[in-house]
């Protein structure tokens, strides 16, 4: 059973970043971002980060092909349980074998190394990382996020999951039903 660290960037600058990360002795940074940009915060983009990760010992790698957000949903009613349309887009990008094969990777990286997955959002319950994490721990390996002040909370599946085979469905939501 592996354990995935998983963290936001959000508005922190470089070294605060790095010092939560070494702080849980992570070894390599899966990013997990669509695009591994900020505009706001320049200093976590590809060559930057990657930059200084390399000088603090660590590894870095993107993965945002595969794991990153950004998508768009086929079927706008499926996985209604999760409210955010985005998300639910993610979620529809999870059932594909592009997802499965990259979710797999990462668990062997984290079978070999301490590994945390990031994108920007700070919070993971705003972040597509926590639908990483619901696939992760139903599929049973441990997630562990990492937060501010050296804290960190493990990952608490989200309410409306269901395994299907090897695929999460989020249930509920929907149309609701007329009276009459």
């Amino acid at each position: 059973m592996a354990t995935v660290y998983s963290i936001g960037h959000g508005a922190r600058d470089l070294d605060a970043f790095v010092a939560l990360l070494k702080g849980a002795s992570i070894e390599r940074l899966i990013d997990v971002r669509a695009v591994p940009r900020s505009r706001r915060h320049p200093h976590f983009g590809y060559g930057p980060l990657g930059a200084r990760l390399e000088a603090e010992g660590l590894a870095y790698a993107w993965c945002g092909r595969a794991l990153g957000g950004l998508r768009r949903a086929g079927d706008a009613n499926r996985h209604g349980g999760l409210a955010e349309p985005a998300f639910r887009a993610y979620a529809e990008h999870m059932e594909g074998a592009d997802f499965r094969a990259a979710a797999g990777a990462l668990v062997q990286a984290a079978d070999a190394t301490r590994v945390c997955m990031m994108c920007a959002e700070r919070e993971p319950v705003q972040c597509h990382r926590s639908l990483i994490a619901d696939w992760l721990l139903v599929h049973g390996h441990c997630v562990v996020h990492l937060l501010d002040g050296g804290l960190q909370r493990a990952h608490v599946l989200h309410p409306a999951v269901r395994r299907e085979g090897d695929v999460l469905h989020y249930a509920g939501g929907g149309a609701q039903g007329t009276l009459f």
